[in-house]
């Protein structure tokens, strides 16, 4: 008694609400935030790699915007 019944998710549901909350998040706020620090700094900093084992920023960009459209 006193206690608010909540009904529970199906995990599909549950997912959904995961994945709309994300993409909300990353366009909302990732986004603007990853456009403002690309502001500041030049093309050849973006494709910069000081070494064989290190992934540029521009490929990191590219990874997230793949991973995006899936």
């Amino acid at each position: 008694m006193g206690e608010s019944v909540r009904p529970e998710l199906s995990a599909k549901a549950y997912g959904e609400a995961i994945v709309a909350t994300t993409a909300t998040q990353m366009f909302d706020e990732w986004v603007p935030w990853i456009l403002t620090c690309l502001s500041k700094v030049s093309e050849e900093e973006v494709w910069y790699r000081p070494n064989e084992e290190t992934v540029s920023i521009g490929n990191m960009i590219l990874h997230l915007c793949g991973n995006v459209r899936q």
